[in-house]
């Protein structure tokens, strides 16, 4: 990137730029993506303490939990994806 910009080839400095903050980019969604699964975690222990003060049915309990492994399965997923889809 400084050899390009010494020998003013401001075109191939301005895309090396541009791949390095692409780089940042991937790193800053792969963090996102993880701590993303480690909060559906923590939200899972912390309904669990709750869960004998909830009054539902088995049936309504069973969905709150299917909505809650989805959406650890598909937040960080599209979390993810955000990068390659805009």
């Amino acid at each position: 990137m400084l050899d390009a910009a010494a020998i003013n080839e401001t075109g191939a400095a301005a895309q090396l730029v541009n791949d390095y903050g692409m780089l940042q980019a991937e790193k800053a969604v792969d963090i996102a993506a993880h701590s993303h699964i480690i909060e559906f975690g923590l939200l899972a222990i912390l309904l669990s303490f709750v869960q004998p003060y909830v009054f539902l049915n088995e049936k309504w309990k069973r969905r709150w939990v299917q909505v809650l492994l989805m959406g650890s399965g598909i937040l960080p997923l599209f979390v993810w994806l955000e990068l390659k889809l805009g």
